[in-house]
């Protein structure tokens, strides 16, 4: 992996740091609905939400990061577009297919 390459992948990574929390939060408490039903009911307690909310997790992880990664990647390719760096590294002789790959 080269130079540019290294400097992409951590630009998207940066930014996918910084979106997926977020993201996934909100994809929990648009799609836990059956949770907090059993809560809003009397069901369980706070403790038992938490607990269920935490097995609910990894399935809006699962869910969230296609498209988590997509807005990553094209953040980074924003940024370096508006930074001239993408012309930079055309101009160093790194292809632009070899950006995207």
């Amino acid at each position: 992996m080269g130079l540019a390459e290294r400097y992409l992948w951590w630009k998207a990574m940066k930014a996918l740091l910084l979106a997926a929390p977020g993201f996934v939060v909100a994809m929990t408490l648009s799609h836990a609905q059956p949770v907090f039903e059993v809560f809003s009911r009397g069901m369980v307690d706070v403790a038992e939400l938490l607990y269920l909310l935490a097995l609910w997790l990894p399935m809006m992880i699962y869910l969230s990061m296609p498209m988590i990664l997509a807005l990553a990647i094209g953040y980074a390719y924003a940024v370096m577009l508006q930074d001239r760096e993408i012309t930079a590294l055309n101009a160093a002789g790194v292809r632009m297919l070899r950006l995207v790959a």
